[in-house]
């Protein structure tokens, strides 16, 4: 998978002289032209910077890095329409969104799970306690109260699952 600086690179190569480095936490790529020198750094945290003269290399150096910083698929639309980037389209905007919305559901998948299998045991737990299952290896509840206390929290513990989910179904 290319880097950011990769896509620099090959976007600027034809036009300017480039040189490749390596600072501390950043990989920076050096532009030139005549007088001018740009260098712009692309640190282990995904930030950008650009420094270099004043000119007008470091003002198209600048703004293409803004519309990088903007849409991440900048150079990909680049090589694709050729040396105009294409404005997105409604449905490319659609597909981005829901890409983004699946990924954090992704990540939050595992979580998820392990609040489902959560709420399993604790409705399996108060199922024994109402049955008053032998082959339950649960301690039982031997007065209404502790019934009503056990009931209680139960019915606590599914609030608060079901106000957990609530927040990504709707």
């Amino acid at each position: 998978m290319s880097t950011a600086i990769d896509n620099f690179e090959r976007h600027f190569s034809d036009k300017y002289e480039t040189a490749r480095s390596k600072i501390e936490n950043a990989d920076r790529l050096t532009l030139t032209h005549s007088r001018q020198r740009v260098c712009v750094d692309h640190f282990t945290s995904g930030r950008l910077r650009v420094n270099g003269t004043k000119g007008f290399l470091k003002e198209e150096v600048d703004h293409v890095v803004s519309e990088f910083e903007h849409d991440p698929q900048f150079f990909l639309k680049a090589n694709a329409s050729g040396p105009a980037v294409a404005a997105r389209t409604p449905e490319q905007d659609i597909v981005i969104n829901i890409t983004a919305d699946a990924k954090s559901f992704c990540n939050k998948a595992s979580t998820h799970s392990s609040k489902l299998d959560a709420a399993k045991q604790r409705l399996k737990e108060f199922r024994h306690n109402q049955l008053r299952s032998l082959s339950s290896q649960l301690v039982q509840c031997t007065s209404v109260r502790d019934d009503r206390r056990f009931a209680e929290r139960v019915l606590n513990d599914m609030q608060d699952f079901f106000n957990y989910f609530d927040q990504y179904f709707v």
